[in-house]
């Protein structure tokens, strides 16, 4: 996200820059003092799930679905990040941006 976002980077990197100083890297303690880094954070994983594919289950009869034929003991993923809350907007407005100040 930061490299599709400059202006994203630039805000968190004055952040750490401004909490934490250039002698030495953030630490996970210092995250509580940075509320802009950890709302990117937050963000970041609403806008690109780590479980895409979702989890599996096993369809435990025949079925139909949009006129595919998924038979009983098939395992099926759901596309978590089309149809995941992430995406949904009454959830999120506009919830293909990437807007960290949402959580702000």
């Amino acid at each position: 996200a930061m490299t599709v976002f400059p202006s994203v980077q630039e805000k968190a990197q004055a952040e750490i820059d401004r909490v934490v100083g250039s002698e030495r890297p953030p630490t996970l303690d210092d995250l509580e003092d940075m509320p802009y880094l950890r709302a990117v954070v937050i963000e970041n994983y609403r806008w690109c799930p780590l479980t895409a594919g979702g989890f599996p289950h096993i369809s435990v009869k025949d079925d139909v679905y949009n006129g595919y034929f998924i038979p009983k003991g098939t395992t099926v993923f759901s596309n978590a990040w089309y149809v995941g809350i992430s995406r949904n907007t009454k959830h999120y407005p506009n919830p293909s941006v990437f807007d960290p100040e949402r959580y702000l």
